[in-house]
């Protein structure tokens, strides 16, 4: 809505009309601003699963050293 559409809106009012118009306005603006808040929450909660994701997903990353240790000890253990 633009402002000259506002304003002719606004002249035909009474003072308790225009409480209400504001009223309703301001808690509009409210509702949007909680619903953007909750939107980021919901995509960081989703970003964060993804992440956790991936590391449950991926196999463990050992150096190929650390490969040899593993397969010299369990050589030894059997």
């Amino acid at each position: 809505m633009t402002i000259q559409e506002w304003d002719r809106q606004l002249s035909g009012m009474t003072p308790e009309e225009y409480d209400r118009a504001m009223r309703r306005r301001a808690w509009r603006r409210r509702l949007e601003a909680a619903g953007e808040i909750a939107a980021g929450v919901f995509a960081l909660a989703l970003l964060a699963l993804a992440a956790w994701l991936f590391l449950v997903a991926t196999a463990d990353q050992c150096s190929a050293e650390c490969e040899a240790l593993r397969a010299e000890l369990e050589a030894q253990c059997k």
